[in-house]
């Protein structure tokens, strides 16, 4: 038992130091086809960048990528105006061009993702759902037209260090996640016409993203400021919102206050929480490849991976009235990427048919709409 504490603490300490690339766009970035999506980029603070390509200005060809800035600040200096309202505005107006959409989907990865990965991991998944009934941009059953929206965040992908769980780029990287739900995600929601329809389909961090756009904190964890402005509420003008999160990487901060309470406001204008949760998962368990970790080290994930706590906070939504909008599926497969969750067919599609992005149920689905 000693030995298992001493080398997660040794763990903790290597790993707090590795150094942390930011998810920056290529050059060119703004030119590049958007592959059957609109692209939503936030840096650290939750601001847009630019569609256009002035935002190559700030991405000079020897620009340190392990060093943070100040989106609008660095545009500032290079001479180039930014608008943050119409960056979001003009994002807003693509989104329903042709029409307004009856779903608007929105994907978004987690923790330690570059541009690239971001870029290959959406399309590959907007691919597996056109394997299995999925249409973008087409008609099918009742839910009309469907657009999807990419989200890159700034999730600090690795730079120096190789370690498989960098806990302390997690850290940093769960405050960006907050602040690119809140300040980032959130107001392009605002901006979507009354009664659009909206799922936010999520893998591990990007869970946080997802539910600080669409939730706001537990009462007496603070509130969260973008830049020098309180988050702004998101009203109440959209149609049915869903939310699919796989293997989030959240705990108690993200949904509990902090004496453990649970209230009628706690998912927000969610209508459906859809968690896939997996006991297996060696990320949000911390148990794996003989390293046994406390749920606080790095950040507590316990919602994505203890069958205890999903049943505790199950049975605090019930006591408030929420038990139906929030609705569990399990998984068992020892993997934490999204692709080894697709694999298991039968329950991502009941997933995906739950947050109504897939037009057929699968036999053995237990989840309801």
């Amino acid at each position: 038992m000693m030995r298992s504490i001493f080398a997660s603490c040794a763990l903790a300490v290597v790993l707090s130091g590795c150094t942390a690339f930011h998810s920056l766009p290529p050059q060119g970035y703004a030119t590049v086809a958007e592959e059957g999506a609109l692209r939503l980029l936030l840096d650290q603070n939750g601001d847009p960048w630019p569609v256009d390509a002035s935002g190559n200005a700030i991405l000079p060809a020897g620009l340190d990528k392990s060093h943070a800035f100040r989106l609008s600040s660095r545009l500032k200096r290079a001479g180039i105006a930014y608008d943050r309202e119409a960056v979001l505005d003009h994002m807003a107006a693509q989104l329903t061009s042709g029409g307004t959409p009856r779903r608007v989907v929105i994907l978004i990865r987690g923790f330690n993702n570059s541009y690239g990965t971001f870029r290959a991991e959406y399309a590959a998944f907007r691919a597996w759902l056109g394997q299995h009934g999925g249409q973008y941009g087409a008609q099918y059953g009742a839910q009309g037209v469907v657009r999807f929206v990419d989200v890159y965040w700034d999730a600090l992908h690795r730079g120096g260090g190789q370690a498989n769980y960098p806990f302390g780029r997690f850290v940093r990287s769960r405050r960006n996640a907050e602040r690119a739900g809140q300040c980032g995600l959130r107001d392009l929601l605002r901006r979507l016409p009354e009664g659009t329809d909206v799922t936010v389909v999520t893998h591990s961090l990007g869970a946080g993203v997802g539910l600080a756009a669409l939730a706001p904190k537990p009462e007496g964890r603070g509130e969260q400021l973008c830049g020098t402005e309180p988050a702004r509420a998101l009203p109440a003008q959209l149609g049915d919102v869903r939310m699919v999160a796989v293997a989030p990487a959240l705990g108690r901060i993200h949904v509990m206050d902090p004496e453990g309470r649970v209230r009628a406001s706690s998912l927000g204008v969610l209508d459906r929480f859809y968690l896939a949760y997996n006991p297996r998962d060696p990320a949000v368990t911390k148990h794996g490849k003989g390293i046994d970790l406390p749920d606080w080290l790095g950040g507590d994930t316990r919602l994505g991976g203890s069958i205890r706590y999903v049943a505790r906070f199950d049975a605090k939504l019930a006591k408030v009235g929420l038990d139906r909008a929030f609705q569990t599926i399990e998984f068992s497969q020892p993997a934490h990427g999204m692709a080894e969750y697709l694999k298991d067919a039968p329950r991502a599609g009941c997933l995906m048919w739950a947050g109504a992005i897939l037009p057929d149920r699968p036999e053995t689905c237990n989840l309801s709409k």
